[in-house]
């Protein structure tokens, strides 16, 4: 029987020396984390899965009109052929549908225009859902407010001043994304899965899920379940921070497999360096025992190059 990942549990009621503490353990041990007394009102939650429910639910007509291909910010809409997480294995698309959306930028506003990742939302017809916007751009705010507060934390294990981090971070790429996986059931032989293994691009993703199995982590060359705690965030660290940090935290590969044949829905929101930040290791990171093992990177090039490695619109 495949054993299940009991993660380490970060609670922000916490002080701030045992949040550090645990923090710190985490990102040095295998990458993921449970977060709870985060202060996102289950409510706005509850609702936010709801009007997932409801996105997906709409006619293929309706959701091709916000097609995330029709975007040149990578927002909208993505269906069951778009991504293919781990083309190396994957003989087929991950089987799950998606929404990209972030900060809204109107082409009237004076940001318009200021970065690449920048723009309009794409939001489906609002006769047919009045309150998707209203709610998924309310949950984009509040996360956006917890990233930013979170990075307090991270600026100590990474033995950076709070100020040099915020810089990198004061016009983030942050994306929530909307996931619906169908009933199909995964079969890793013959390279069919819900979702392709990974490490994700970013800083940090918190991860809502709805309590359907799946999900599961690459630990000591074991793949193991990551088990549902109610009302937490699944937080994963991902590949600007292993950066940073000089290989020391891990960016740690993960993917989903529907064993079960049911339906799931997931709702990861992504926090990024801002696309101009240029991302290598920091000096508490390096010394002449320890060289600097990548070559720094600007972090709209490093996006731009795994997001040509996995999607359909980037081929």
């Amino acid at each position: 029987m495949e054993s299940q990942c009991n993660l380490k549990i970060i609670d922000l009621s916490k002080t701030e020396s045992e949040i550090i503490k645990n923090l710190s353990e985490a990102c040095f041990n295998h990458g993921f984390f449970h977060l709870i007394n985060h202060g996102i009102d289950s409510k706005l939650i509850s609702s936010l899965f709801e009007q997932t429910k409801l996105l997906f639910q709409l006619p293929t007509e309706e959701k091709a009109k916000i097609d995330k291909k029709n975007s040149s910010v990578f927002r909208g809409y993505t269906d069951f052929n778009n991504e293919t997480l781990n083309p190396k294995v994957q003989t087929q698309p991950d089987t799950k549908e998606g929404f990209y959306a972030a900060k809204h930028v109107d082409e009237t506003s004076p940001e318009y225009g200021k970065d690449t990742f920048q723009g309009p939302n794409q939001y489906p017809n609002k006769e047919l859902l009045p309150h998707f916007r209203e709610v998924v751009d309310k949950y984009y705010e509040e996360m956006l407010k917890l990233c930013t507060g979170f990075l307090k934390y991270m600026a100590v294990v990474l033995k950076i001043s709070l100020s040099d981090l915020q810089a990198k971070f004061n016009n983030p790429v942050a994306l929530v994304r909307l996931l619906h996986y169908n009933e199909r059931k995964s079969d890793i032989q013959k390279g069919i899965m819900a979702c392709g293994d990974h490490s994700d691009y970013g800083l940090m993703t918190f991860l809502l899920t709805d309590g359907v199995p799946g999900l599961e982590v690459l630990i000591d060359g074991q793949w193991i379940e990551v088990e549902h705690v109610e009302g937490a965030f699944v937080v994963n660290l991902a590949d600007m921070l292993e950066r940073f940090s000089n290989g020391k935290v891990r960016s740690t590969k993960h993917r989903v497999i529907n064993k079960l044949g049911k339906e799931r829905y997931s709702i990861p929101f992504f926090y990024e360096p801002n696309s101009s930040t240029v991302v290598e290791p920091l000096n508490s990171f390096v010394d002449e025992k320890n060289p600097a093992k990548y070559p720094p990177v600007k972090y709209e090039d490093y996006i731009r190059m795994k997001y040509k490695e996995s999607l359909v619109e980037f081929k």
